[in-house]
């Protein structure tokens, strides 16, 4: 594997600093170790989103992109968690529901725990693993019958909802939810949210009436529309160069970036990552960083 290359530089317009770089470097020992793993145990994962699209356009990174996100299909998403444990050691974190209480996203992330990535609006008002991250996505099949679909999904989205007040304690600036907050947390204070959370996967992993159609469904619990793909889009991976390493692909990829981006996918365009801002450190602890926030020390977001 050849030297990933730190120096500052300017592509597509844009400054790629150094510390920019560093951050991506992290990113790309984790992938390195889900590679490894997934090679072991002969799972396949693909490239997503924004790191599909930075594959193909770019042969790297978006030059204003933060992550790296990657989709399994919910069988090999499964057999992934059940050997994460004995798998990925420190530094590195499997994070999930299971792993770590306080976590509680529809996904999987591996972090990085001598670093910080802190979302601002988490920070101290949650109590998981705030390293530097990479996304797993498991993709779903979703149901031929419509109103089965909405149904499910208003069900998970409820779900996370609770989950996100549960857990997350930032306070509202209107008293009457927050004290609606502080009454739900209280009538749920005995209950093993872990157990919530896996009758919330089951929802998003068992569908009656099923297509032949997958999505990221515990992803959308946000808001956003599906985005379908036929699952045979899922079959057969191709490696394509990356940065100073290779990552799995689709080989139906052209088809998967149209979908989400246009024909015209493989001209640049300067979009924010969803993430907003983050506080990216790569030299300082997560858990250091909170401490420091919490007397008062102001970080520079990253705008990604």
């Amino acid at each position: 594997m050849k030297e990933f290359n730190l120096e500052e530089v300017v592509d597509c317009g844009f400054t790629i600093t150094s510390k920019r770089k560093r951050v991506w470097q992290i990113e790309l020992e984790m992938f390195q170790e889900l590679d490894r793993v997934c090679k072991k145990y002969h799972l396949k994962f693909f490239a997503d989103s924004g790191t599909l699209l930075g594959t193909i356009r770019h042969q790297g990174f978006i030059p204003w992109d933060d992550d790296m996100d990657f989709v399994m299909l919910r069988e090999d998403y499964n057999k992934l968690l059940k050997v994460a444990e004995k798998e990925f050691k420190e530094p590195f974190f499997f994070q999930t529901a299971y792993s770590d209480k306080g976590y509680y996203r529809g996904h999987a992330q591996i972090r990085n725990s001598n670093t910080t990535g802190i979302l601002p609006y988490e920070g101290n008002n949650v109590s998981f693993h705030q390293g530097i991250f990479i996304d797993i996505f498991p993709l779903d099949f979703v149901s031929k019958n419509q109103l089965v679909e909405t149904i499910r999904h208003k069900r998970l989205v409820r779900r996370m909802k609770l989950f996100d007040i549960l857990l997350n304690r930032t306070p509202s600036p209107n008293k009457i939810k927050e004290n609606v907050k502080k009454m739900i947390r209280f009538v749920y204070q005995k209950r093993d949210v872990q157990k919530m959370y896996a009758t919330y996967e089951k929802i998003a992993s068992h569908v009656p009436f099923k297509s032949e159609e997958v999505c990221k469904v515990s992803y959308y619990t946000n808001g956003k529309k599906y985005k379908l793909f036929p699952k045979k889009y899922f079959e057969e991976v191709e490696y394509k160069d990356f940065e100073n390493t290779q990552l799995p692909v689709s080989k139906e990829y052209n088809k998967i970036l149209t979908m989400y981006y246009g024909k015209d996918y493989i001209k640049p365009q300067n979009k924010s990552s969803s993430h907003g801002t983050v506080i990216y450190e790569v030299d300082e602890k997560y858990t250091e960083v909170l401490n420091k926030m919490k007397e008062g020390k102001t970080y520079e977001n990253f705008d990604l």
